[in-house]
């Protein structure tokens, strides 16, 4: 396949343009929409990531190193205080929901706290 039937390829398949979209655009346009795909895919598995390893916290006795397991090109840029912030979030989070005190859940477009019920559930008038 010639380089153009890749870039065409990769504008048409993978990232979702319209030809007539793809051939009204210029070169530098392509190269930042295509560099800007490529941060989304890259932020979006690492959330992904993140995810997984949330929802096996609780049957591990210690919790996997995820940038061993799932490694990604944009760990080496990530900034530190992301990656331990939100982590950090979720694991305190979690022991909040292990000791059953409360949660957070976006409600209306906004972060509220809600309280786990006695039998593990959340109230069903806070959301």
């Amino acid at each position: 396949m010639s380089s153009w039937e890749e870039v065409k390829s990769e504008a048409f398949g993978e990232i979702g343009l319209l030809p007539d979209d793809f051939y009204r655009m210029a070169t530098s346009d392509f190269n930042l929409l295509k560099k800007g795909y490529y941060r989304k895919l890259e932020y979006q598995q690492a959330m992904l990531r993140k995810a997984v390893m949330i929802v096996i916290a609780p049957w591990v006795k210690q919790m996997p190193d995820a940038y061993k397991i799932w490694p990604l090109e944009s760990d080496g840029t990530m900034l530190k205080e992301m990656k331990d912030e939100a982590m950090d979030s979720a694991l305190a989070n979690l022991n909040r929901l292990k000791k059953g005190e409360f949660i957070y859940m976006k409600v209306d477009g906004r972060i509220k706290e809600i309280p786990i019920n006695d039998d593990g559930h959340t109230d069903k008038n806070n959301g």
